[in-house]
């Protein structure tokens, strides 16, 4: 709702239309027959698309708290011994994927699960300013792909959204929080971190 709010304060700066709303000048009516609507203009498509567009960019701008992506070095640092989870459980049978690095145990973890279920996959990974290369033993599989981090107001109560181009396992956006920095061991358990 904060988003809703903010995008309808932005609002009140926007001018409303000119009287006619196609520069002084009206459209032509046309009539089919006795009683019928009148057929819709060609000329008013350009300005009424033209105007939604604005109103879209400005609903944008004005709505957008993301400070986008965090500088290379503290990217590293952020995506390691933090949970990053693809979406924040709502109940006991929600399912959600989670990744997890953690280089004092040589590589990371990929859990597909509920809060109390599910499958885990351990891999090896190397780090370089922009790539993660993922490395999953058991599937002799190896996959190279971009990686940011970007602090974001959202969803709840997520403060940071971990983006690979090239997802190896799961979707490509994960979201994680800036306080939770647990040991190296710990997989994700919900009971430490703050309700949504």
């Amino acid at each position: 709702m904060a988003a809703l709010d903010s995008t309808q304060a932005c609002f009140h700066d926007v001018a409303p239309p000119a009287a006619g709303g196609f520069a002084g000048r009206q459209p032509p009516v046309r009539r089919s027959g006795p009683g019928r609507r009148p057929a819709p203009s060609a000329a008013r498509w350009p300005a009424a698309v033209a105007a939604l567009v604005g109103l879209a960019l400005v609903a944008t701008a004005c709505s957008s708290e993301d400070e986008g992506p965090v500088p290379a070095q503290e990217a590293r640092e952020l995506l390691e011994n933090r949970n990053w989870l693809d979406a924040w459980p709502g109940s006991k049978d929600d399912r959600l994927r989670v990744y997890r690095f953690t280089p004092d145990m040589g590589g990371g973890v990929f859990q597909d699960r509920t809060l109390y279920r599910g499958q885990f996959e351990l891999f090896n990974y190397d780090l370089s300013d922009e790539h993660v290369e993922f490395r999953f033993p058991d599937a002799d599989e190896k996959l190279r792909t971009r990686y940011r981090i970007e602090r974001v107001d959202g969803p709840k109560p997520f403060d940071l959204r971990l983006v690979l181009e090239r997802s190896p396992r799961g979707p490509s956006i994960y979201y994680g929080l800036e306080a939770e920095r647990g040991e190296a061991g710990d997989l994700f358990d919900p009971r430490g971190l703050p309700a949504p």
